[in-house]
């Protein structure tokens, strides 16, 4: 069953309370549990009206996104990354330009990165990966990277990536494996 909103009306002293108190203008949530719960007009305009950005909306987006973002052209150089993805890395957009950014990748990774990226590009097909990346302090991070093709008219234009931090789940996990191999281990013996 799906969803419905329900028009309240409210009244005080005689007084619609919508005109009283323009604040007082709700809207009801009724859900298939029955939870309940208010809405504004303003939550529910802006879920139901068409996204549309501007482009310094667009832009604060793509920057401030709490992911690393990258762009590769058809030279599989990379032309675009993010400040999200500078701030982390300590480096200036010149510097990543082109295959700058490869220098921040740990060098027990940078082949294995490489293959993924150049096999999937000329396949144009996505590709998920995980590498470590120099932060600016030095020290590398494990890193989440998921890249797509992206087209322009129809036509192949590149990659468009982003990368997350997973670094404390990949540490989790590895902490786990060990713990394991030490419990199969003892009770071996």
């Amino acid at each position: 069953m799906p969803s419905v909103l329900v028009s309240l009306q409210w009244t005080t002293s005689g007084l619609d309370a919508s005109t009283a108190c323009p604040r007082a203008r709700s809207r009801l949530w009724r859900s298939r549990n029955l939870r309940t719960g208010w809405r504004s007009d303003a939550l529910v305009n802006s879920a139901t009206r068409p996204l549309s950005l501007s482009g310094s909306e667009y832009r604060v987006l793509v920057e401030q996104a709490p992911i690393l973002i990258w762009r590769s052209g058809l030279d599989m150089l990379c032309d675009y990354f993010n400040q999200r993805w500078l701030d982390f890395t300590g480096r200036t957009l010149e510097q990543e330009m082109g295959n700058g950014w490869a220098e921040g990748v740990h060098p027990d990774d940078f082949d294995r990165c490489l293959e993924i990226y150049t096999t999937h590009f000329r396949r144009q097909e996505a590709f998920e990966m995980e590498y470590r990346l120099r932060r600016h302090d030095g020290v590398y991070r494990w890193i989440f990277d998921r890249g797509v093709p992206f087209s322009i008219d129809g036509v192949f234009a590149g990659f468009i990536g982003s990368c997350a931090d997973v670094h404390a789940r990949v540490e989790a996990e590895q902490a786990l494996e060990e713990r394991r191999n030490e419990e199969r281990a003892r009770l071996q013996t």
